[in-house]
């Protein structure tokens, strides 16, 4: 044993039941349970050219639109950054000239 001391202090385990902790016994199993109602039948709905088509043609129209707007947020960067390179240039002829 290599607590002896501690065994000592603490004892022996008791079996303590719920009804002991004074904890309400568990209601019995009910073993008629309400039956589920069956899922309604999938239907399937077919694919035809037209709408896998319109499917395509919005999916491009999408990404297109989303490319503008990548494009335009560059432009919109890179013609902030001419107009800091312009401000420096002008800054610096001001200085060659004085």
């Amino acid at each position: 044993m290599a607590f002896p001391k501690l065994n000592l202090h603490f004892g022996k385990k008791k079996d303590v039941t719920d009804y002991e902790k004074g904890l309400p016994p568990l209601p019995p199993l009910d073993r008629n349970l309400p039956s589920m109602e069956p899922l309604p039948a999938f239907t399937r709905r077919e694919v035809t050219m037209e709408s896998a088509n319109a499917d395509n043609v919005k999916s491009k129209i999408d990404l297109m639109t989303t490319q503008l707007d990548n494009l335009n947020i560059k432009y919109e960067t890179l013609n902030q950054k001419i107009e800091q390179i312009q401000k420096m240039i002008t800054e610096i002829y001001r200085m060659a000239k004085s």
